[in-house]
């Protein structure tokens, strides 16, 4: 169990002219390296800058520069024993304290911590604050041991420990393994009596393989990541999940003899990819009421896996219906060494006297525009008639630069101030959001936030920006945005002078999260996406919480993009395997309110997973890589959810998907990798698809049942 560190600020203490020492046994990689090894700490005359060094008697063994990558930590054993830790590279220095120097630990602890501190912050350890020392030992403790560490105690040499095995069975339980036939579409038994299993690795921390073994022999070993797109029914006691073995992607569900060995596995799987995903022990780390939450939205609660019968396959032909821009190839089609990267749909209507390249028959009454970048161009599509469900060729931005001249390809796009200007950030230097006027064509303004309590900022000053988020949802009137920081959230007004971010107007993380992605609602309700899959909910409204309202767990797997609906009663987060949908409304002492503005707390939703059934994938043979899932844009209310994967993109019911019915999906194949697809405003019967080489409209009456005639992919060039 990792000791505390320091529970309270330790305002008297200076480091003194003395080196500190402590006496114990080195081990590296568990491998008894010195019986009388000898720890002690030595500074630089640089200031800040420290060491930690072994010796052995007078013979000096290795230094180590004391910094956070160092990832040093103190561990106290069942027996009170206490042992440090710390990584060298792939090396893993371990070294056991002897018994008569116990008493010295926290104050030699303590030393290092301050040390750290000074290279980190460069600035003197006696002005450490407490929530500075918090957090970075918080940071220091997200590696705690592994399982090997009690051998330490027990003194087992490494030829003992290389007898044991490599892994170390968790849980075994018995049960039919049944695979799926691509050919006939249906299931297989493959084995009765099979033994479902976890083996946890010594060699990879956090690292558990799920295993089925029949006499003996490992029929399939598959790690535990979100990956194997795991699906159950309790019904049947049935767990399925996608298999990759030699290189080919297959579906196998195992039916459990009892609901106890259903349960536990269940939970098991949570944790594995819970440890895998984060790097460290999930019971360390989730809370209890955290628990049933994360369980629940690993796993995708289905139809029998096991006894599914395949999709009636309709005679109609799946191929045809989609409408690629109705435009020669040289403007419709990227060019070979350009590919379509991000798609942006307006719905604010174009005005009269936009001057643009365009041919002048095409300029009455032009709704629905799309936009789609290639590389450092933008190219312009739009339908004439809100009824016409194609695109034609509108023009394009060439060879676009900022003001300084240099190229400019965009990161993100988002359509700005009635949709007469873009923003864009550049893929090259996040720290400038550039604004381009759609009329002119050209970057016309740059805006570079930083605080405010800088008098000269300096190009490290500046914020790094990942995302631009509206103010509010369908406020096009706006001139304000938001941006998003991998540690930050501020309130950009292009209109003040300078681009000068007051604290009221922002809001600074500390810690290891990254921000990724992030949404508002028509009341201006902000919610954001981390690296690590939590949900975060903010008033906003230009109040910019210090802390969010409300904070929901994640798997560990990063949330690539984020929506909300209108009204702010439902989120929608994309990870790379699967959607989740989450609730925000809740009842709390007999009133009702929103997670944005009330903290849930316990009250924390159910989510619900959505992807694709791991039946399909094997159909599909390709790995999920979900593209941003997105609302469609109904006045009355959202009706649909789009999103896509690979060569395919996927619509379901979001009155369906309220009710829980998540596998009434539908979906269309296309001949092209699909990088963005949108709905048209005002219109949840079009969806704009953009692949990689073209852009057109697909109508909702192309989405289909999966079938195994739909879910063959057909790659055929242009």
């Amino acid at each position: 169990m990792a000791m505390s560190w320091l529970k309270s600020t330790v305002s008297n203490y200076l480091f003194g002219a003395s080196e500190e020492i402590i006496k114990g046994k080195i081990y590296l990689n568990n491998k008894l390296l010195s019986e009388n090894g000898i720890l002690f700490l030595n500074s630089f005359s640089v200031p800040y800058k420290h060491e930690l060094v072994l010796k052995e008697g007078g013979k000096l063994l290795k230094s180590f520069f004391l910094r956070k990558s160092l990832k040093f930590q103190c561990f106290e054993l069942e027996n009170k024993s206490n042992f440090f830790q710390w990584m060298d590279g792939a090396d893993e220095f371990k070294f056991l304290v002897d018994d008569t120097e116990l008493e010295r630990v926290p104050y030699f602890v303590k030393s290092i911590l301050y040390r750290i501190f000074e290279y980190e912050y460069q600035k003197p350890g006696s002005e450490a604050k407490g929530f500075e020392m918090s957090l970075l030992e918080r940071d220091l403790q997200q590696h705690p041991p592994n399982a090997t560490s009690n051998h330490i105690v027990a003194n087992i040499s490494l030829r003992e420990q290389s007898s044991t095995s490599i892994f170390d069975s968790y849980n075994r339980t018995s049960g039919d393994l049944y695979k799926w036939d691509l050919v006939e579409e249906l299931n297989c038994l493959l084995a009765q009596k099979a033994t479902f299993s976890f083996k946890k690795s010594k060699e990879q921390d956090f690292a558990t393989l799920l295993q089925i073994i029949k006499d003996d022999k490992i029929i399939c070993s598959e790690l535990c990541t979100s990956a194997l797109n795991l699906c159950t029914n309790r019904g049947s006691k049935t767990i399925g999940w996608n298999s990759f073995m030699g290189g080919q992607i297959s579906f196998w569900s195992f039916q459990f003899v009892d609901e106890e060995g259903f349960d536990c596995c269940n939970k098991l799987l949570t944790k594995f990819v819970y440890e895998y995903n984060f790097q460290q022990e999930y019971d360390r780390f989730v809370k209890n009421g955290d628990t049933a939450y994360l369980t629940s939205f690993l796993k995708m609660e289905v139809d029998d896996p096991a006894n599914t019968p395949p999709s009636s396959d309709e005679s109609d032909d799946d191929s045809a219906g989609f409408r690629a821009s109705a435009t020669p190839s040289k403007y419709g089609l990227c060019s070979p060494h350009k590919k379509n990267m991000h798609l942006v749909v307006s719905y604010v209507p174009l005005l009269a006297f936009l001057r643009l390249p365009l041919a002048s028959t095409h300029r009455r009454n032009v709704y629905d525009r799309a936009f789609v970048s290639r590389g450092n161009e933008i190219a312009i599509f739009s339908s004439l008639d809100s009824d016409d469900a194609n695109l034609a060729y509108y023009g394009q931005y060439a060879d676009i630069r900022d003001k300084s001249g240099s190229v400019l390809t965009p990161q993100k796009l988002m359509l700005h101030h009635n949709d007469r200007a873009f923003l864009i950030l550049n893929q090259d230097d996040p720290s400038r959001i550039h604004k381009m006027d759609i009329e002119y064509g050209k970057v016309v303004d740059e805006y570079t936030p930083y605080h405010h309590n800088i008098i000269e900022p300096q190009p490290e000053d500046y914020f790094q920006t990942v995302d631009l988020i509206p103010t509010a949802k369908k406020d096009h009137a706006s001139e304000t945005f938001i941006g998003l920081g991998r540690s930050r959230i501020y309130h950009v007004d292009p209109r003040a002078p300078d681009c000068r971010i007051p604290d009221k107007e922002m809001t600074q993380y500390t810690g290891s999260t990254q921000l990724t992605c992030g949404a508002t609602t028509r009341d201006g309700y902000l919610v954001v996406g981390t690296d690590k899959g939590e949900i975060k909910l903010f008033t906003g409204k230009g109040k910019y919480d210090k802390r969010a309202k409300t904070a929901l767990p994640g798997l560990g797997d990063p949330i690539i993009g984020i929506d909300v609906t209108t009204d702010g009663k439902w989120i929608l987060a994309t990870c790379e395997q699967y959607l989740l949908v989450v609730s925000t409304f809740f009842a709390k002492n007999a009133k009702e309110s929103l997670g944005f503005v009330t903290p849930m707390g316990s009250h924390k939703p159910t989510p619900i997973k959505l992807t694709i059934q791991a039946k399909h994938v094997a159909l599909m043979n390709e790995k999920l890589k979900f593209t941003r899932a997105c609302f469609d844009l109904n006045e009355k209310g959202e009706r649909f959810i789009v999103a896509s994967t690979g060569h395919f993109a996927i619509q379901w019911d979001f009155q369906d998907v309220q009710r829980r019915k998540i596998t009434n999906y539908v979906i269309k194949k296309f001949n092209d990798v699909v990088v963005s697809d949108q709905f048209t405003p005002q219109n949840d019967r079009h969806v704009v698809v953009a692949t990689q080489r073209d852009i057109g409209i697909a109508s909702r009456e192309e989405f289909k049942t999966p079938t195994k005639k739909r879910l063959s992919v057909v790659n055929s060039p242009y």
